[in-house]
């Protein structure tokens, strides 16, 4: 089953970076907005306003690092590491604490509001 889930996942991953790619500037900001729609009452509203504050402002540290490293480093990898650690890890994570019966982080989190 969690084999299936990380197919899937990754799947949708890596139609996720093809999208990010095209237009990494706009498209990264749609996806917060649309992130923050389907799950913004979930997680503090800091979770989505400060990626879009830092998406707005060219002058900011944060902001000169992620477009940065969007043009230098190797596409592949970046989705390749981006999508193990994301998707794999917290599967594995999840996993494990549902056999110790507690919650991951993940989970609490989505419902605390």
């Amino acid at each position: 089953m969690a084999q299936t889930k990380s197919k899937v996942l990754h799947l949708i991953g890596n139609r996720i970076f093809k999208y990010v790619y095209k237009n990494p500037e706009k498209n990264i900001l749609k996806l917060i907005k649309i992130g923050k729609a389907a799950a913004g009452k979930m997680y503090p509203e800091s979770t989505f306003t400060k990626p879009i504050e830092i998406l707005n402002d060219k002058n900011n540290v944060w902001n000169t690092f992620l477009f940065r490293g969007l043009k230098e480093v190797d596409e592949e990898m970046l989705k390749k590491a981006v999508l193990t650690f994301a998707i794999d890890l917290g599967l594995i994570a999840h996993q494990r604490s549902e056999k110790k019966g507690t919650r991951s982080t993940a989970i609490s989190l989505g419902n605390s509001a």
